[in-house]
């Protein structure tokens, strides 16, 4: 049986892969020593950038956090008018989440001061997008001669990244370090610091986990906190200038639910993003399978599916079933997706509520999310978000719990819901708020 052509066939497939992978990693490696020296050379004409065998300290820091490589100021252009600059990244697969949020936010405001809307693309970057079409399937209308974008994500040591500025021009980031860079840059007003979710914790104990938080200490930025719940945190956590000067307010991305017809199987899904430490990948599969070994569970015809992110293969549980991953779903598809699921697992080890809760929750779903400081309860925004501690064993008890739910009791839950569905409306009177400091 080993002798047959196909298993030999295999084998020496399996030693040509074997053999290329170590030759690929040496000539990694390799390339990547290259590109160090080289660069040095380019920036003090030696090996080494004081000409003995040292490295310059900025070197180190921005190979080694290079997303906080500073941005340059530079003179604004010809004719240039004001701007709400938002640094951002622009996928061409879509705009989910908070990425979706930043460019509301920033849009919003362009039109509330009359400016113009440009988009600082700061980590990577890309030219095909339908920006302009994406804010307005949300009532967002942004004339294309009002838009633009900037090409900042290939700035290095050797290669600065130059933003031409307006005196009048208004900042927006969300991410720590964009704010960071804001800090850094001479503006003449504030900028917006879009706050949506507390970002020393994505990190271990280190260097970023720590320049995250300083982000909060600089006094440069406007807080602008994606919702309540969280600014409630950061006042738990004596963060006095934001506590003082922050505006928040409620997000809007409820779906809106579209009649289907339901069959006697339920659809379960998990929210799975394995490189997000914060969803609690392990804990969630780990829950599913204590909840499927339990008998109760057996009354019921179960599908269960995965997304969020490709590569996760298709996982079977002790019971026998078997989570379906779907990978990282475009818009469209995972609308539809979603208007199916009866049972939403959401786990998020931190402050805000994610997206995936209150989105699955607006449509009717039972949602079981996880606990975590000042985050307890969620039934103010819907009775059909279950909130578990953040263990396998409480996860996997409270799906036994939701699993009993009946379709009548969960769906006429939706009138009590308190999830908004519409961004203009959501943002307006805070935006009204903003406005005016930048005036």
């Amino acid at each position: 049986m080993n002798n047959k052509p196909v298993v030999i066939a295999i084998r020496g497939l399996r030693k040509t892969s074997h053999i290329t992978n170590k030759i690929v990693k040496k000539s990694s490696s390799f390339l990547d020593k290259v590109e160090n020296r080289t660069s040095r050379i380019l920036i003090n004409k030696t090996g080494s950038p004081d000409g003995q065998k040292s490295i310059n300290v900025n070197e180190i820091i921005f190979h080694s956090i290079p997303e906080i490589t500073p941005v340059h100021p530079a003179l604004p252009q010809l004719n240039q008018k004001p701007s709400v600059t938002v640094f951002a990244f622009l996928d061409p697969r879509g705009f989910y989440g908070g990425i979706a949020t930043l460019l509301y936010v920033s849009a919003i405001l362009a039109n509330k001061l009359g400016y113009d809307f440009r988009v600082a693309q700061t980590a990577n970057y890309s030219s095909k997008t339908d920006v302009l079409d994406f804010l307005a399937s949300k009532g967002i209308v942004i004339e294309k001669e009002r838009f633009s974008t900037v090409d900042l994500s290939k700035r290095s040591l050797s290669s600065f990244g130059y933003l031409p500025l307006h005196k009048d021009d208004v900042l927006v980031v969300s991410t720590w370090w964009d704010a960071h860079i804001a800090a850094q840059l001479p503006l003449h007003k504030k900028f917006l610091y879009l706050i949506q979710d507390y970002e020393p914790i994505f990190y271990n104990n280190s260097d970023k986990s720590v320049l995250a938080e300083q982000t909060y200490h600089t006094k440069k930025f406007i807080p602008f906190i994606n919702t309540e719940i969280l600014y409630k945190f950061f006042v738990s956590e004596n963060y006095t200038y934001i506590k003082e000067n922050a505006v928040w307010f409620e997000p809007a991305p409820g779906l809106v639910l579209k009649p289907q017809s339901k069959t006697k199987t339920k659809v379960i899904f998990l929210y799975a993003r394995p490189n997000v430490d914060r969803n609690l990948f392990i804990n969630a599969i780990k829950a599913l399978d204590l909840a499927f070994r339990d008998e109760s569970m057996k009354k019921y015809d179960f599908k269960i599916f995965s997304a969020g992110t490709t590569g996760v293969p298709s996982i079977k549980l002790s019971s026998g079933d078997i989570i379906k991953n779907l990978g990282k779903m475009d818009m469209a598809d995972y609308y539809k997706f979603a208007q199916t699921v009866d049972i939403a697992i959401s786990p998020m080890l931190s402050p805000h509520p994610n997206y995936p809760t209150l989105e699955f929750a607006s449509l009717g779903a039972m949602v079981v999310s996880t606990k975590w400081k000042t985050k307890q309860d969620l039934s103010f925004y819907s009775p059909n978000i279950i909130m578990a501690n953040p263990t396998a064993e409480d996860m996997a008890k409270k799906i036994i719990q939701v699993a009993q739910t009946t379709d009548v009791n969960r769906l006429n839950n939706l009138k009590a819901n308190k999830i908004n569905h519409d961004w203009p409306t959501a943002l307006k009177d805070k935006i009204s708020k903003i406005a005016p400091l930048y005036k």
